[in-house]
């Protein structure tokens, strides 16, 4: 941003429907004037104490600050809003959108505070699209863990995947891919690393072998 000179800098205070705009009036090194809006959360304004008026280089620092938070906010409402998230996965999401560490830090901690963020319910949500996949348990919660869901969360998943017989899935994704006659036993490590692929354990797995190939299958383990 071009240099400020302090006790020039001019602002002014702008209402919308979702926030207050901090308009920064203040002249560049070669003395052009040069406006800036600042979005910001009324709870900031209020908090800086800010009216129409001058202001000194620490209040324009702060008004940054407390504007790019806001920013975070606004966008973390707006990606939930697209998707559900973990909390971890929104603060990643933030970062990558430009958003400093302690702006998505707090931003993120305000959506919590505001019982925006349930990361058990979207867990069960991200597992119940795994499960339209046809993955297995592993896969999903792998997927849970890749997005940043924390230990609580991913026990709940866990908890919810218990009413799901994957031995039983495991067998009607061998069938669906496979064919239901008896495999080849030369077919039988093929078709072993595509289910584990899928997130189906060793066990999961030789018990639908077994029955593709009508019991004549020495089994694998997840070593192999």
């Amino acid at each position: 941003m071009s240099n400020i000179i302090s006790h020039l800098a001019e602002i002014d205070l702008l209402s919308s429907e979702n926030c207050i705009y901090v308009i920064v009036r203040c002249p560049d090194e070669n003395g052009k004037i040069r406006k800036t809006q600042y979005p910001m959360l009324c709870k900031y304004v209020s908090e800086l104490q800010l009216s129409r008026g001058f202001a000194d280089e620490y209040l324009l620092e702060r008004i940054r600050q407390c504007s790019e938070i806001s920013c975070a906010y606004f966008k973390a409402c707006r990606l939930l809003g697209y998707s559900a998230c973990s909390i971890m996965g929104l603060k990643r999401k933030l970062r990558e959108k430009g958003f400093s560490a302690e702006a998505s830090h707090i931003a993120v901690n305000m959506v919590c505070e505001m019982g925006l963020i349930d990361e058990e319910a979207f867990a069960t949500r991200e597992a119940e699209l795994c499960l339209n996949k046809y993955w297995g348990e592993r896969r999903i919660i792998s997927k849970l863990r890749e997005k940043g869901f924390g230990a609580p969360a991913i026990e709940s998943v866990r908890d919810f995947l218990l009413f799901y017989d994957f031995e039983k899935r495991c067998l009607q994704i061998a069938k669906k891919k496979f064919g239901k006659k008896p495999v080849a036993k030369e077919d039988f490590s093929k078709i072993y690393g595509s289910l584990a692929r899928l997130g189906y354990s060793g066990s999961q797995i030789n018990y639908a072998l077994k029955i593709l190939s009508g019991g004549d299958y020495d089994e694998f383990s997840d070593d192999e």
